[in-house]
C-alpha cells in the first residue's frame, strides 16, 4: 500500500496507488472534454454548469423566439452571428409585437372605461337609494309618532297622517326605481 495524493488542483483525496485509475474516472476535480465537444476544459463537477451557462454548442432559443424568430435553437457560440444576420428579421417582429400589445392595451383600456362608467353610475344610484332610505326612515318616524295620537287626532292632523304615509309610498317607490 503505497499512499498518493490526487494530482487534480483542488482534490485533496489520497488514496493507494492500485486505486489511480478509479478515482481518476470519478475526481470531481479532473480537468475533462465538454460532454458537448465544444474544446475547452472543464473540472467534471462544473461540466453541467458549463453546459447551461457558457458551452458555445449548447442549443440556446434566439432572444427574439417568444416573438416568433426560429423553431430550431441556436447553438450558444453561433448565437451572436445569428443575431447579427436576422437584425431585420428580428426588428421587424418587435415591431408587429408592440401593434400587438398596443391593440390589447386599447382594448383593456376601453374596457376600463366601460367598467369605471358603470361603477359612477353605481355610485349614484346607491347613493340616491341611502338617501332617499335616510329619509324614508325620517318619515316613518314621523309617521309612527302621528299614528301613536291617532286616538286623539283632529281633522288636521288625520290629513298629515295621510300626507305622510302618502310620502312613504312615494319614497317606497323611488327606492325600487333605483334599485
Amino acid at each position: 500500500f503505497r499512499p498518493m495524493p490526487c494530482k487534480n488542483v483542488g482534490c485533496s483525496a489520497f488514496f493507494s496507488a492500485l486505486w489511480l485509475d478509479h478515482h481518476d474516472g470519478a475526481c470531481p476535480f479532473k480537468l475533462v472534454s465538454c460532454d458537448q465537444s465544444c474544446d475547452d476544459l472543464v473540472r467534471r463537477m462544473d461540466m453541467q454548469d458549463h453546459i447551461n451557462t457558457s458551452c458555445p454548442k449548447t442549443p440556446i432559443a434566439c432572444l427574439f423566439a417568444d416573438i416568433g424568430c426560429c423553431s430550431e435553437p441556436v447553438l450558444r457560440g453561433e448565437l451572436q452571428k445569428h443575431l447579427d444576420e436576422k437584425v431585420h428579421s428580428h426588428l421587424q417582429l418587435a415591431v408587429k409585437q408592440i401593434h400587438v400589445q398596443n391593440s390589447k392595451i386599447a382594448d383593456l383600456s376601453a374596457q376600463l372605461t366601460a367598467v369605471n362608467t358603470q361603477l359612477d353610475h353605481q355610485a349614484v344610484v346607491t347613493q340616491l337609494t341611502i338617501d332617499t332610505m335616510r329619509d324614508m326612515g325620517t318619515e316613518v318616524t314621523k309617521l309612527r309618532k302621528l299614528v301613536a295620537k291617532t286616538t286623539t287626532m283632529s281633522e288636521q292632523e288625520q290629513k298629515e297622517v295621510a300626507a305622510l304615509q302618502k310620502k312613504v309610498e312615494n319614497l317606497s317607490k323611488e327606492v325600487e326605481k333605483n334599485r
